[in-house]
């Protein structure tokens, strides 16, 4: 039976200790599966969350990052168009459309779009 006489040292926050560390062995296959899983965290804390079966965190896709970056800007020039409807209206004054920044949003709507679909019909690999 292994000695469990672990005594925690003292420390100034109120965060448990972790105190005890186990040996752990993986085959060559199942590291190179953890080490596609477990995305940037570590080792010790992607297997501590499987262990204690947390939800692990998944890596993102690149292309879900860059639809992000493309939704932001997106936003942004569509928050500018309304501010400035926004303030036409208030002011009483005709709705200025800059309709070459309309057309450029469209353009970028329509390119995610076909992105999404064209991604959507690609098989994963197995």
């Amino acid at each position: 039976m292994a000695n469990l006489n672990l005594v925690p040292r003292k420390r100034r926050s109120n965060k448990p200790v972790r105190c005890w560390a186990p040996t752990v062995r993986f085959t060559i296959d199942e590291r190179q599966q953890i080490d596609e899983l477990r995305a940037n965290e570590s080792y010790s804390n992607y297997i501590r969350q499987a262990a204690l079966k947390r939800r692990a965190p998944t890596q993102i896709p690149a292309v879900n990052q860059q639809s992000y970056t493309e939704l932001s800007r997106l936003s942004a020039n569509l928050n500018q168009l309304t501010k400035a409807v926004n303030t036409a209206l208030k002011s009483g004054q005709p709705i200025p459309i800059d309709v070459q920044l309309l057309a450029e949003l469209c353009a970028l709507i329509d390119q995610m779009r076909s992105d999404l679909i064209d991604l959507g019909a690609q098989k994963p690999e197995l």
